[in-house]
């Protein structure tokens, strides 16, 4: 029985080993990845206005710790920096388009479906200091149809799961897509567990032989 309990220790231990160092393995290589990765934001549209042609997100927050930049659209969506939605300063808000790193795709809305998403992307991590948003729904000039109410939007961990805002009409929501890396996270979460179940175990079996031991001796005795 001890023979078999030292076995099973000394296996546990150099599994347990080998699953922690995969999984600070993962860890690193996820710090790496997110530090030169973007993470992307899904628009999905229900009602627009008529005459929307592209829309943007606006946000507030701290802006003084937001790289300035000037993002031309010209080619892509046929409008420049004077156009309303990149001069758009009003209660905090900015357009993210025009005055971050935060890229329009290229999708284009058709307002004749009820349903269209577009993709952006954010090579900042904008949501740690700009963490309130809205949506502005915009014509082939940039000029402003019409905004969403306002969502605070929380920033997720390591940027490895893409938002999915929901626009509809003046309302706006929005989720967060499945978490592509967990099941390293629940390995490690089930090995700690089995773990601390497996320490237990064994220092009461320990305390019983030596209760065992003791009754022994005062046996002999």
């Amino acid at each position: 029985m001890k023979r078999s309990s030292k076995v099973f220790s000394v296996v546990f231990k150099a599994v347990y080993l080998v699953l922690l160092g995969f999984v600070v393995l993962w860890i690193i290589s996820r710090i790496m990845i997110s530090a030169s990765s973007t993470q992307l934001l899904y628009l999905n549209l229900g009602k627009i206005p008529e005459g929307t042609v592209f829309a943007d997100v606006l946000a507030k927050g701290d802006w003084n710790k937001v790289r300035k930049t000037n993002i031309d659209y010209e080619d892509l969506l046929g409008v420049d920096n004077t156009c309303e939605i990149a001069q758009y300063d009003k209660d905090g808000y900015k357009s993210l388009m025009f005055n971050a790193d935060f890229y329009y795709t290229g999708d284009r809305i058709d307002s004749t479906q009820p349903d269209n998403k577009i993709c952006f992307e954010d090579w900042s991590d904008l949501f740690k200091e700009l963490p309130y948003i809205k949506v502005a729904y915009c014509d082939k000039d940039g000029n402003i149809l019409g905004i969403t109410e306002e969502k605070h939007i929380t920033p997720v961990f390591m940027r490895r799961s893409p938002y999915n805002l929901y626009a509809d009409g003046e309302e706006l929501s929005y989720k967060l897509g499945p978490l592509d890396d967990i099941k390293p996270w629940i390995l490690f979460i089930a090995m700690t567990i089995f773990g601390v179940v497996y320490l237990i175990h064994n220092r009461r079996r320990k305390k019983k032989l030596i209760q065992s031991g003791e009754t022994d001796n005062e046996l002999k005795e």
